[in-house]
């Protein structure tokens, strides 16, 4: 199943109101939603004609296989000339016909971003900024879902590769690690970049922040204020961000000479609901923390407002910390203390790093995969404080 999805907006340019858009389209081999396709008008001078090609080459002075090149980022084109070029464009308003430059070329434009789950903070994010990173370049972006049947089932996963017909994609986690959605990819000859991988690294470019050493950093914060009795709500086992989390989680314990009961950790799925849950269960038994670590803050939410239905006073009898500094984490009281990971230029590098993928491969250098690993910082709210039995001391 793809996603359509079209989005419109108006923006002023001279005198003239233009209409621009910025669409995912549905390119599945199987449609179950509607193509949604949109071009914009854009007139001359005059109002009555489609700005063309030849209209910019005449402007700028050059022929116009330069102004191709020089819209196509292909290398070879003096600055002055370029800089000339991109000055037309944007004096005449000038947008490529998509439709007629996909047909000229045996480039789709079209990259994919795949997924699992679609309702989350950490995809949507992720989306915005490769949909940034696409419209600076000229491309267009495709989301497909990919479930864990395509994680074993190699047929199945060509297949749905192959009838894309995609100039690259995007792989965020847990898909990353799917090794057989990669083998297919590599079997069609077509460039990848991973989200947040944990196996094979060196075989792709990718893109993370290091979960286990963020976790860690906010787990010390937490004994620091003088909590012993911490719990855990972790995200999926099938993600290894999640294990990670969990794994720099215990490391500070360990360094701390503590431990985590068994009965304070509990296994949730990410979302706001197993959040409920979890929080149930961690404050439903007699040895509850007075510290609760959720893996995400959609989480972290469903723990502060579970909290406060059972009578618990958030922070002052329950500390909790989520992760992702989300939107959310500011929008529930109190405000969530979180590890800040910016998850939209995560989407847009992993974008970046796809294109440098794909260009390279067309002047057939063969490079060292690229990888970027991004900042994070503990962001300390109002969600965490001193334990009761240190509040008096911690306040000295």
């Amino acid at each position: 199943m793809s996603v359509a999805l079209t989005t419109y907006s108006f923006y002023q340019y001279g005198d003239k109101p233009r209409l621009s858009g910025v669409y995912f389209f549905q390119a599945s081999f199987k449609p179950v939603l509607y193509t949604a396709t949109f071009c914009a008008a854009h007139m001359n001078q005059k109002g009555n004609t489609a700005i063309t090609i030849r209209d910019v080459a005449h402007h700028a002075n050059v022929a116009m296989t330069t102004v191709s090149r020089v819209l196509n980022n292909e290398p070879n084109v003096r600055q002055e000339t370029r800089d000339r070029v991109l000055n037309s464009v944007q004096t005449l308003g000038y947008k490529p016909n998509i439709s007629a430059r996909n047909l000229a070329s045996t480039h789709s434009y079209c990259i994919g971003m795949f997924y699992d789950v679609l309702d989350s903070n950490y995809f949507n994010m992720l989306l915005i900024g490769s949909l940034i990173q696409c419209r600076e370049e000229g491309y267009q972006l495709v989301i497909e879902a990919f479930d864990d049947k395509f994680s074993y089932q190699y047929t199945s996963a060509l297949d749905r590769v192959k009838q894309l017909k995609l100039d690259g994609v995007i792989l965020p986690e847990p898909i990353c690690d799917y090794e057989v959605l990669v083998k297919a990819l590599v079997a069609c000859n077509i460039p990848y970049v991973r989200v947040s991988p944990q196996t094979d690294k060196h075989n792709a470019p990718y893109v993370c922040i290091d979960d286990r050493a963020a976790a860690y950093n906010l787990t010390k914060y937490l004994l620091s204020l003088g909590h012993k009795e911490l719990g855990i709500v972790k995200g999926r086992d099938r993600d290894k961000t999640s294990v990670l989390r969990y794994q720099g989680f215990c490391d500070a314990l360990e360094e701390s000479d503590l431990h985590c009961l068994p009965e304070n950790e509990v296994l949730g799925d990410y979302s706001y609901g197993s959040g409920i849950k979890c929080t149930e269960k961690l404050l439903g038994h007699k040895k509850r923390p007075t510290a609760i670590f959720a893996s995400n803050d959609e989480m972290a939410a469903a723990v502060i407002a579970t909290a406060n239905r059972l009578g618990f006073s958030v922070p002052k009898d329950l500390s909790v910390a989520g992760f992702d500094n989300a939107a959310i984490s500011m929008n529930v009281f109190p405000n969530i203390t979180t590890v800040n990971q910016n998850l939209q230029q995560l989407g847009r590098i992993a974008t970046e790093l796809l294109f440098k993928k794909i260009k390279n491969a067309e002047r057939g250098n063969q490079t060292d995969p690229l990888h970027s690993i991004l900042d994070f910082e503990t962001i300390i709210r109002q969600s965490t404080a001193a334990p009761k039995l240190f509040s008096s001391s911690w306040r000295r």
